[in-house]
């Protein structure tokens, strides 16, 4: 019998009058099992939760943007089929983003806008395909005024639904492409 084994035995079933020494031993044992077992559980939470979270922001948020140090960018559809063509590119599309002010009857709130290709957005913003209600197929309507997306958060704040009307007011000197 080896040594190590031998000592783990004579602890967790001693003699008759070393019974407490067993009873120690196994909660002892006990706690490092549900010690060990906790961190398994932990840790599988976890990496769930960071893959998840992963997932949405790469979602909503490109790997790469590129920005013009003087304002609107000139020619984007040429630069957009030039980096498109670059090896590992999955897609590629314009879009402009500004704080802006949202309202409703219910009040407002600041905001970020980032106004996307109805096109070619959703190809390269996973997020877009999420929506729990409406689509990004409603967005590009020729009808009426244009579509926007709002968060749940967001609508709440405002107190709109799916076809509600949201006033925007962007700054004019600031804006970015």
């Amino acid at each position: 019998m080896r040594f190590e084994l031998f000592v783990a035995l004579r602890y967790l079933f001693a003699r008759r009058g070393q019974a407490f020494i067993s009873v120690i031993s196994w909660i002892s044992v006990a706690g490092v099992a549900l010690g060990v077992a906790s961190l398994i559980v932990v840790m599988g939470v976890m990496n769930g939760f960071t893959t998840d979270l992963r997932d949405k922001i790469i979602g909503i948020t490109s790997h790469a943007v590129i920005n013009s140090a003087y304002g609107k960018m000139l020619e984007d559809q040429l630069l957009i089929s030039r980096i498109a063509r670059v090896e590992g590119v999955v897609g590629a599309t314009p879009f402009i983003h500004s704080g802006v002010l949202l309202s409703s009857r219910a009040g407002g709130s600041g905001s970020y806008l980032r106004g996307v290709d109805t096109v070619s957005g959703p190809k390269v913003l996973g997020g877009l395909n999420k929506s729990t209600m409406g689509s990004v197929d409603d967005l590009a309507s020729e009808e009426g005024l244009p579509g926007s997306i709002i968060g749940e958060a967001l609508a709440d704040k405002l107190n709109v639904d799916i076809g509600s009307r949201v006033n925007l007011l962007a700054p004019s000197d600031q804006q970015s492409s």
